[in-house]
């Protein structure tokens, strides 16, 4: 399988693309690739704000840097999360054309490295909404991990 397309989706040289971070929304592992993470951050202030998209869960204030944080739940068609003060949830921060956003998910895993050439295709059956923000799909011995599109994710 040519791995390139995926490889330019992630504006990054091939090299690059080999590290990922596994996070868990719901039941499911996706992986973020390391180069555009920023950072990674919890309990983070979230201001809600009227007449967003409902996949954007508020504004946050990132050292002095307004923030989208999304909802990568609702992203999904998942269940919005209506209150995270009584759980940690983790925002992990990403840069995309030189913009912040910060993504809500539930739980951070290890850092996985994927050859590009084992990542398979995404099955018939996904959902669209789930096939619009994945490049593909890496198996692990206990898991699936979705290669995660990040312009896609954030509704760019």
């Amino acid at each position: 399988m040519n791995a390139e397309p995926r490889q330019e989706a992630y504006g990054l040289p091939a090299p690059e693309n080999k590290k990922f971070l596994n996070v868990c929304v719901g039941h499911q592992t996706f992986g973020i690739p390391i180069p555009i993470i920023q950072d990674v951050l919890q309990d983070l202030k979230i201001t809600p704000v009227p007449l967003t998209p409902p996949y954007v869960f508020g504004l946050l204030n990132l050292r002095g840097r307004i923030v989208a944080a999304i909802d990568v739940r609702t992203s999904l068609g998942l269940p919005r999360l209506q209150d995270h003060t009584n759980r940690k949830v983790m925002n992990i921060i990403v840069e995309h054309r030189g913009e912040l956003f910060s993504l809500l998910v539930d739980t951070i895993g290890e850092i996985t490295d994927i050859p590009p050439d084992q990542i398979e295709r995404n099955p018939d059956n996904l959902s669209e909404r789930w096939k619009a923000v994945s490049l593909g799909i890496y198996k692990l011995k206990d898991k699936l991990i979705i290669i995660t599109n990040i312009q896609k994710l954030i509704g760019l």
